[in-house]
């Protein structure tokens, strides 16, 4: 509605080059889940848990710097030159979905709690940002600014949950 519908394709486009990264969470999520909550099921396995956490930031982190350096040769051998105008576009999409790739495995610790109540509230703070981001930064900066709203979204979200994990104990063998 605000940039037109050009600017909206060239989004697109830039958002799948970007959703490389969300397939490997997803695959990520759905192996690293279950490891999880058996470490959480078993109890003490506080050392095995900060391993994993450690071994997926970085993997994750390693993955978006990869997607990254790889941008510019999915654009040039993959996407119609036409399409090469959101190149830019796709790095702040890249480093967004790092940190959603965050919140989800952290999310992982409060669904194992059944911490229902604080994942919904952390959801929508995350649509209301995203949707007043998106209003006032696509209409200052078009198509970047759709962009900046998502890291920004993807940022906050990612970062209040790390939080409430720090300030929340693991709570051990919950039954399931």
């Amino acid at each position: 509605y605000y940039i037109g519908i050009e600017e909206t394709g060239y989004y697109g486009i830039a958002s799948t080059v970007a959703s490389i990264l969300l397939m490997l969470i997803g695959a990520g999520m759905n192996v690293l889940r279950p490891i999880i909550y058996e470490n959480l099921k078993l109890g003490n396995r506080k050392k095995q848990i900060n391993n994993l956490t450690f071994k997926f930031i970085t993997g994750l982190f390693v993955c978006a710097i990869l997607l990254s350096l790889a941008t510019p040769y999915l654009y040039k051998y993959m996407i119609n030159e036409k399409f090469h105008v959101s190149i830019t576009t796709t790095y702040p999409l890249i480093f967004g979905l790092f940190f959603l790739g965050m919140f989800n495995y952290f999310i992982s610790f409060l669904m194992y709690q059944k911490r229902n109540k604080i994942i919904g509230i952390v959801t929508i703070f995350g649509i209301i940002i995203n949707f007043i981001l998106n209003y006032y930064l696509i209409k200052q900066y078009g198509m970047i600014g759709a962009a900046y709203a998502t890291f920004t979204t993807y940022f906050a979200i990612g970062i209040f949950v790390i939080i409430i994990n720090l300030l929340t104990p693991i709570s051990y063998s919950i039954s399931e």
